[in-house]
């Protein structure tokens, strides 16, 4: 009989705990290493230019970027948004084609 009684109050209990605020791994606020403006894909013009380490790593500092990752054709890659990351989408020729924070 006491069970009974109980099972609102824990249930009640359960609700709020799921709605407890928690930050993401992957929240753009969760990230502390980030200058105060993130990855600034924009500050980077290397389209059509060969996806050299020079070029990658310049390019990565004019960003601010954390992290870089170089998206090959015929690859896969994971959809994560990682605000403090530069990706660069390269074609077969190696020549860069895309650059995008995320």
């Amino acid at each position: 009989m006491m069970t009974l009684k109980m099972f609102p109050v824990i249930a009640v209990i359960s609700l709020l705990a799921s709605c407890a605020s928690t930050k993401e791994p992957n929240s753009p606020r969760a990230h502390t290493s980030l200058s105060s403006q993130g990855c600034r894909a924009s500050q980077v013009n290397i389209i059509g230019q060969t996806a050299s380490e020079t070029t990658l790593k310049r390019a990565q500092e004019q960003a601010g970027a954390d992290k870089l990752r170089v998206m090959q054709p015929d690859r896969m890659y994971t959809t994560d948004y990682d605000p403090t990351r530069l990706s660069v989408r390269v074609n077969a020729n190696n020549n860069i084609q895309d650059v995008y924070c995320g």
